[in-house]
């Protein structure tokens, strides 16, 4: 009777330190969606109105995307059913020079943030461990655009693994293109990787 009642209390605990941990990370800055969005845009600002070479730009984006977006999961969104034809190998190949050909791209279209304001209109939870967080940016030419961050809860934080720009899904955009390139070098993925790197 003892032992029965010290296994079930021994459970008792182990849960309910179990469910402390993971309240404390979800509320710690590293989890918060709300955190993660005003730091990630901080930081695309910064880089955005700094005086930087387009390299420096690149090199910026790189680190800001290995911090805060998930490679894989967006590359196999952007691929498709094509995704399933790749090995392992060309899987990480392909989401590495996907992420440098969406560094350069973005480096490029995120001078308009330079000097905007970034207002959080709501957040949601989406699914088991996602969130769907809408935003306003107010730019100093007091334009207006309205972007919705897809996130998801990992080990090491949270990431993206979409955006959606007035509406315009960043996943869905990049698939046409993707497209094109699959058709334009027979679906060689050596050449789809080595087309990427060089935007």
């Amino acid at each position: 009777m003892i032992k029965s009642y010290l296994a079930i209390l021994t459970v008792f605990i182990f849960n309910s330190l179990w469910s402390m941990s993971l309240n404390s990370a979800e509320k710690s800055p590293q989890f918060s969606p709300e955190n993660f969005v005003n730091a990630t845009y901080q930081e695309i600002k910064e880089i955005a109105s700094e005086q930087l070479s387009d390299a420096e730009k690149v090199s910026r984006m790189l680190s800001l995307f290995n911090d805060t977006v998930e490679h894989l999961f967006i590359s196999r969104a952007v691929m498709g059913p094509y995704w399933k034809s790749l090995s392992e190998s060309e899987k990480i190949d392909f989401s590495l020079a996907f992420k440098i050909y969406l560094a350069r791209k973005y480096s490029k279209q995120f001078d308009d943030f330079s000097a905007g304001d970034l207002t959080i209109l709501s957040i949601k939870k989406s699914g088991s461990s996602g969130f769907l967080v809408k935003s306003r940016i107010l730019t100093e030419n007091s334009k207006q655009f309205n972007l919705v961050w897809q996130l998801v809860g990992t080990n090491a934080g949270i990431r993206i693994i979409n955006l959606k720009f007035e509406g315009i899904s960043m996943v869905h955009a990049e698939r046409p293109e993707l497209k094109n390139l699959i058709n334009t070098y027979s679906g060689s993925i050596p050449l789809i990787i080595e087309a990427l790197k060089n935007y």
